[in-house]
């Protein structure tokens, strides 16, 4: 039911009536300001409109914020008596707007509108923003839409050329493979047939092989008893058993003639051909401009010693190469090698450098002399004296003269030189002398075997 029906029913049914005449209704409590809040609060939370044209009320919902009240009166009719609403669910919206101008006022316009009237006005600018906004999302969503359905036909081409291209792919992989099958079948084939070449090969060379070491052992059984038959003792076997092919031994034998296989170690050029082991050992290490490639030098150690090689240079720079030579048999010894020593003294003379003097001062200076006497007994130091009138005595006398200084002061005359000129005698001959060590002499020869 709509709120204080009774009351409206009968503010409808008046000709114009004044706002005091309403405390003779059945509510004379309901004013009309009370009547127009109630009736304000209940249809502004259902969200009810209505419009109001001329002197009645349409039932219209959507047009109720062109209700003007301004060119109304209180005292004007409210609601034409035919049209008389009495419960809420027989239209969309009912009268809600009561002008608020005081009885006092008759017949005077109403300036403004009270504080409720731009209610539904404000309602529908929401309700328009909010449509504005949902139309500018839906516009929104349709060219998301638009731009997905795009991408999508594009995405659909692109997918359909790339399956295009990978089937293509796919086709090409497959007639390879193909192919590589065929071909790796070929090889597979060769490599078979070569693998049975391989072990026929092998299977002839294993039955090469085993000729050649039968053969071997034979020539090494008649080498070994062709050996024994020319050594006779262990001695000689052991002899011959421990040479190395270029190895050095001291020989003591004055004559010419050397074991065999065996050469002095005096430089000489031999053939490569003839010794071919021995130069196949040292090569031209032992060479001094050997121009001949036929040939090649022995070791020279003639008049020379042997030294370990120090490839470090832990003690010698000089020896670090296979072959290096140095050294001499005699020697001077250098200024600089000359130990710390002295030389007799010689004939020097030392030259004048121009007279000079000096000047002294000399403030003199005096003594003092005192005179002293004494009487005393025969002793060594008094003697005896003895006067005219017959007295004698021992008597003694000495002068005591006290020292005095000169204070002479001798003053510098300025400083000069002199130079000394002459030889220190002369020491030593200058001689070499010989660097050996004591010594005995024998041959260095070589295997050359």
């Amino acid at each position: 039911m709509i709120p204080n029906a009774t009351a409206w029913r009968h503010a409808a049914n008046q000709n114009q009536q004044t706002a005091h005449d309403h405390s003779s209704t059945e509510e004379d409590a309901q004013s009309f300001q009370e009547l127009r809040h109630q009736n304000f609060d209940f249809y502004k939370n259902n969200r009810q409109f209505i419009e109001f044209t001329g002197e009645k009320f349409i039932v219209k919902p959507v047009k109720a914020y062109k209700l003007n009240l301004a060119t109304f009166q209180e005292n004007t009719k409210f609601v034409h008596r035919s049209i008389v609403v009495s419960h809420i669910d027989l239209i969309h919206a009912v009268p809600i707007r009561i002008l608020s101008l005081s009885s006092n006022a008759l017949l005077a316009p109403v300036p403004v509108i009270d504080n409720y009237t731009n209610v539904f006005e404000l309602k529908l600018r929401e309700l328009n923003e909010e449509l504005t906004v949902t139309k500018l999302a839906l516009a929104n969503v349709k060219l998301s839409l638009s731009t997905i359905e795009n991408n999508t036909e594009k995405s659909k081409l692109h997918t359909t050329i790339h399956l295009t291209e990978l089937k293509s792919s796919v086709t090409t992989n497959k007639n390879n493979v193909d192919e590589l099958k065929l071909h790796t079948t070929s090889q597979l084939t060769e490599l078979k047939s070569l693998l049975t070449a391989v072990e026929h090969n092998v299977d002839e060379l294993k039955l090469h092989t085993t000729s050649q070491l039968t053969e071997l052992k034979s020539s090494a059984t008649a080498a070994d008893n062709k050996l024994s038959a020319l050594l006779t003792t262990q001695a000689e076997k052991d002899k011959v058993l421990t040479l190395f092919t270029g190895e050095i031994r001291l020989y003591t034998s004055s004559t010419t003639d050397l074991p065999a296989n065996w050469l002095r170690c005096d430089g000489s050029k031999i053939s490569r051909v003839t010794y071919s082991r021995l130069f196949a050992v040292i090569g031209t290490t032992y060479d001094v401009n050997n121009t001949d490639t036929a040939t090649f030098q022995l070791p020279d150690l003639q008049g020379r010693v042997v030294i370990g090689r120090d490839i470090s240079k832990i003690r010698t720079n000089y020896a670090s190469k296979i072959g290096g030579t140095g050294g001499h048999a005699r020697h001077t010894l250098t200024t600089d090698e000359l130990p710390l020593h002295h030389h007799a003294s010689g004939s020097l003379v030392t030259d004048m450098d121009g007279s000079h003097t000096h000047s002294i001062d000399d403030p003199g200076h005096k003594h003092d002399a005192k005179i002293l006497e004494d009487y005393g007994s025969d002793s060594s130091e008094y003697f005896h004296v003895s006067t005219s009138n017959g007295k004698s005595g021992w008597y003694t006398s000495r002068i005591d003269v006290t020292s005095s200084t000169t204070n002479i002061i001798l003053h510098r005359a300025g400083d000069h030189r002199h130079a000394v000129y002459g030889y220190t005698n002369v020491t030593g001959n200058g001689h070499p002398f010989s660097l050996l060590n004591p010594y005995l002499t024998l041959d260095y020869i070589i295997y050359a075997d």
